[in-house]
């Protein structure tokens, strides 16, 4: 016989609930920002050195007289050069003000851009400096790797088509350079850079020698013990990553994770990724299932057991892509698929179909601090089999398939003094439409919030969770250690009437600390001790720290 939520929930303890969240969740990798300092292209641009310039001859100077340039006013390029009038200068001081002339266009975005000095008889103090606005004439591609499986040919010429637009048009801007080297390099498995040479064959242009890099297949395993405590002990990994399989650029990712010996978990996930458009449009789809029991602890008395599968398909688009600021707006559907029970009875079945709007920006500064900021509105729809708010089997009395969330995250990095630096990462969700289920609910407890707590542990309609590390960077030979101190708080919030055992308000907390290493051969690990703050909420009650280790290969 099937109990209802409200029955279900006064006739059992209260961790009988589901933890809040998915195990989906749980295993995807956290966002990082795109952004970086380094510049993603070379430029063999003319300039002459004024230090290797005669500088004993000396001419008075009244003014200068700018040709061949046709996208920024005179005015504007005069501007820099007025301090030069009136006084004697060498031929080095006129090679300076041509490279500020260089130096206009560049704040003004153009990529190739340059002025020079031409060959001249100076008359009546008038000098002639003579801008260049540079085009792309040519384009080479430079394979350096092998091609993956859908060989040279597709690959090479789906590089070329994404770099044709900026051939034989007017001048290139950085922008516009940076978009095409940086949305190429953002696909599956590839590193893209640039060098800009001048062209043999037209004057002021220059062409592209394009160089790409494919790593066709990237393997990963790993154990640790980062499981919620009454499915075992150990957790196992692997996965694998295949890049340029269908089409050039594309990316299929397979994860399968377990506790071994014991069946306490076994989790599959498959992504596949690949690009709509030749401008960054690119479309994902992923699939994945768990399976669950208990085999620790008073669930496993009772015969836990629960099941779970997500699907989500989803669009995203780089509005824009530069090397120190990214803009990518994204649509992406999920189905969520999770029932749960005890003594072989069904007690939860809850289904959930919801779409999220969002938009990241992320940023990369000049004293090398770089962040993410993302926003999304996520909306559940009470249709294609979801659970409606009136079906006794739902995760959450509450629970509205309609339910209305706006989220936020925040990951932000910075050097501190040396090697050492700080991250802080931040996410908040505020309901704005019924409750959530289970499996909607923010959550507290993991690896990125709530170290010391499995994860799951706490959940909310609303929440605002932050994290700060601070950590230090020591390398010798081919190991590198990475010692690390953390501290991390949440405070979550339900709405309404409150299921039992719930708490309107969970303010939760822990701190600690531990060593990252990356040891050649791609072996890495890390350790870490986490104190909770508050011990109800660890799964043996107790506030004695808590170890968690990983210990990994990847190629």
């Amino acid at each position: 016989m099937l109990l209802p939520a409200p029955l279900a929930a006064q006739a059992l303890p209260g961790n009988v609930r589901p933890p809040a969240g998915t195990f989906e969740r749980e295993n995807r990798a956290a966002e990082v920002p795109l952004s970086t300092p380094r510049t993603p292209f070379t430029i063999d641009r003319p300039r002459t050195d004024p230090s290797s310039v005669d500088d004993t001859q000396k001419v008075r100077v009244t003014k200068f007289r700018i040709i061949g340039f046709n996208y920024l006013d005179e005015d504007r390029l005069q501007a820099p050069l007025k301090p030069f009038l009136g006084q004697e200068l060498t031929l080095a001081d006129i090679y300076r003000a041509a490279d500020l002339l260089t130096r206009v266009y560049a704040d003004a975005g153009f990529a190739l851009s340059f002025a020079i000095v031409p060959t001249q008889d100076v008359a009546n103090g008038v000098v002639t400096l003579q801008v260049v606005e540079g085009s792309v004439d040519a384009l080479e591609i430079q394979l350096k790797s092998s091609a993956g499986l859908v060989g040279k040919t597709r690959l090479t010429e789906m590089v070329r088509r994404r770099f044709t637009p900026l051939i034989k048009r007017g001048p290139v801007m950085v922008d516009e350079l940076e978009r095409a080297i940086l949305t190429t390099g953002d696909l599956g498995g590839l590193d893209v850079s640039v060098v800009v040479r001048p062209s043999e064959t037209t004057p002021g242009a220059a062409n592209l020698l394009v160089v790409v890099n494919l790593d066709p297949l990237e393997v990963e395993a790993q154990f640790d013990n980062r499981i919620r405590d009454n499915l075992g002990e150990r957790r196992y990994r692997a996965g694998a990553t295949a890049n340029s399989v269908l089409v050039p650029g594309d990316q299929l990712v397979a994860d399968v994770r377990a506790t071994i010996p014991t069946d306490g978990f076994v989790s599959g996930y498959v992504q596949y990724s690949a690009p709509i458009t030749d401008d960054g449009l690119t479309g994902t789809v992923s699939y994945s299932r768990a399976r669950s029991r208990a085999v620790r602890g008073f669930l496993s008395i009772l015969q836990f057991r629960g099941e779970e599968e997500v699907i989500r398909a989803g669009l995203s688009y780089p509005l824009r892509r530069t090397r120190n600021s990214s803009l990518i707006v994204g649509l992406e559907g999920t189905a969520i698929n999770s029932d749960s029970g005890i003594f072989g009875v069904t007690l939860i079945d809850d289904r959930s179909r919801f779409y999220e709007l969002y938009g990241s920006y992320d940023w990369a500064a000049a004293d090398g601090s770089v962040g993410l900021f993302r926003l999304g509105l996520s909306q559940g729809i009470n249709g294609l089999g979801a659970t409606g708010r009136f079906n006794p089997l739902r995760s959450r009395t509450l629970g509205d398939p309609e339910f209305t969330a706006l989220n936020g995250s925040l990951v932000w990095t910075a050097p501190l003094y040396g090697t050492a630096r700080v991250r802080v990462n931040a996410e908040a969700q505020i309901g704005l439409n019924g409750g959530a289920s289970a499996s909607r609910e923010c959550n507290y407890g993991g690896d990125q919030f709530g170290r010391a707590y499995d994860y799951g542990a706490a959940g909310g309609d609303h929440c605002i969770n932050v994290a700060m590390e601070v950590n230090d960077r020591l390398s010798v030979g081919g190991v590198t250690v990475q010692p690390f101190l953390f501290v991390d708080a949440g405070i979550l919030r339900q709405s309404g009437r409150l299921d039992f055992a719930e708490l309107r308000v969970t303010e939760l907390w822990s701190a600690g600390g531990g060593s990252r290493i990356a040891l050649p051969y791609g072996l890495f690990g890390e350790v870490y001790a986490a104190w909770p703050g508050k011990a109800r909420f660890t799964p043996d009650g107790s506030s004695d720290p808590r170890i968690f280790f990983s210990i990994g290969a990847t190629r």
